[in-house]
């Protein structure tokens, strides 16, 4: 209503509207059920459709045959690629610390987003252009010079696929207990439900030293290895 103040909901307030659009759904304890449904299917899902379409041919009735005669669970545990291989890990991390490198030093121009319901102003270096070229042009270069060989990549993607799962549960598990102990600003909180605060997340714009947590997963180490990925698929 005109002329009557709402407060922003805080760690220990959550907005409840009353209907399916506030995020509760319409089925009993969805908010829990959804989310761990999720969590649980999907690290399978992607190592499944992985598996499929590089060691079956794209054949997803006779994987499906194959759970009917070993077992959903005995076949999903034997395709799974390992996700300590020490190559794979000395990629993901090199590559990670070349993108955070890449975000912090990188010239560009200050952009100020748009102010938040908590009243903070996400400050970001508008770099991601000068970051992409420099990111292929490194590729390029040290695949000319015999420094890295890109087609790994291709060889060990099941095994990325693997790590990277490891690696995003327990990134967002330390983001939990971050957002518990160490919020970066006054837009966080909890739901009161931490399994929602594992899925949703409990901060808008986390930052750990100074790196904003969404520019780097989305926009850097993510995004960024769409053009590097097909690349190295390509070589």
């Amino acid at each position: 209503m005109v002329g009557v103040k709402q407060e922003a909901p805080t760690s220990t307030t959550t907005v409840k509207s009353g209907d399916w659009s506030s995020g509760r759904g319409i089925l009993p304890a969805r908010e829990t059920l959804g989310p761990l449904f999720l969590m649980a299917t999907t690290p399978a899902f992607s190592i499944v459709f992985f598996h499929v379409c590089s060691a079956m041919n794209g054949n997803f009735l006779e994987f499906a045959k194959l759970c009917i005669d070993n077992g959903l669970l005995s076949t999903i545990y034997n395709v799974w690629p390992n996700p300590w291989d020490p190559i794979v890990w000395k990629m993901i991390g090199s590559f990670m610390i070349f993108e955070l490198f890449l975000q912090r030093c990188m010239p560009g121009k200050e952009f100020k987003a748009t102010i938040t319901a908590g009243g903070n102003v996400p400050v970001y270096k508008a770099n991601g252009m000068a970051s992409y070229v420099t990111t292929i042009l490194t590729l390029l270069v040290l695949t000319y010079m015999d420094i890295i060989r890109p087609a790994l990549v291709y060889d060990k993607m099941g095994e990325i696929i693997s790590s990277m799962n490891v690696f995003a549960l327990s990134f967002c598990t330390m983001l939990l207990i971050k957002g518990h102990v160490a919020p970066t600003n006054s837009d966080s909180g909890s739901n009161g439900n931490i399994v929602i605060d594992f899925y949703w997340g409990m901060e808008l714009m986390p930052r750990i030293f100074g790196f904003d947590v969404k520019m780097f997963t989305n926009c850097r180490s993510g995004m960024m290895f769409w053009a590097v990925g097909i690349i190295c698929f390509a070589h």
